[in-house]
């Protein structure tokens, strides 16, 4: 019979084997745990290390190269895991300062998720994953879909204060003459924006400048003055 240990670890003969232990139970909840990081491999393994030395055969016991060569091994893999997780850091990195469009959740279900836009203020790394905060919200860096080039960015702010400004003028019944002149001014504003950002500005935005725009026009008396008077 071999000697066993609760490690759920087999050791016959000295040597630790990787066959189940038939007796053991599975932890009903093990699938709800976090993956064991290198480290935690690493502990693992050093109890096992532990072990073995404890129970091996005192007339064949393992030498100590092999004892040298497969902690080697191991710490070589937790190298290799944290200069994974700086190269994931220094690439989330990248992103500070950029305005980039996050699908949120697609990591967990490409089918079902929301993209969120904005500039990414900083980066942080938590349980072995980098998080780039934008508008005040986390969000994984494997979500981000896109990084947005400058001119876009700007074309999505002008257009982002033309609707702003359009939300800030009264119904068309209500509107003053100071209001008429304000919607004048906007719509020349529009006029002057490039086609990019017009593209952003939805058709419902738009009809509701026409309508304001044919309104000031009448508080103005221009409905009926020649074009360019």
């Amino acid at each position: 019979m071999p000697d066993r240990v609760n490690m759920g670890a087999t050791i016959n003969n000295g040597k630790v084997t990787n066959q189940p232990d038939p007796a053991a139970k599975k932890d009903p909840d093990v699938k709800a745990k976090e993956k064991t990081t290198a480290k935690g491999y690493k502990d693992q393994f050093l109890q096992l290390l532990v072990a073995q030395m404890k129970y091996q055969d005192p007339l064949e016991p393992v030498s100590n190269t092999e004892y040298i060569s497969q902690y080697s091994t191991l710490s070589m893999v937790e190298q290799m895991s944290n200069m994974s997780s700086a190269m994931e850091l220094s690439r989330a990195g990248d992103y500070v300062g950029k305005y980039v469009v996050i699908r949120d959740g697609i990591s967990e279900d490409a089918n079902s998720y929301k993209e969120v836009e904005g500039n990414v203020d900083y980066v942080t790394y938590e349980n072995g994953k980098a998080f780039v905060n934008v508008n005040g919200q986390n969000y994984k860096a494997d979500d981000v879909y896109q990084v947005v080039s400058s001119g876009y960015e700007y074309a999505n702010k002008l257009a982002y204060e033309f609707i702003k400004a359009l939300d800030k003028l009264p119904e068309a019944k209500y509107m003053t003459k100071a209001d008429a002149k304000t919607v004048k001014n906007l719509a020349l504003a529009y006029d002057k924006l490039d086609e990019v950002a017009k593209g952003m500005i939805e058709p419902k935005y738009l009809q509701r400048m026409k309508e304001l725009l044919d309104a000031a026009k009448k508080i103005l008396g221009e409905e009926n003055k020649p074009a360019g008077t």
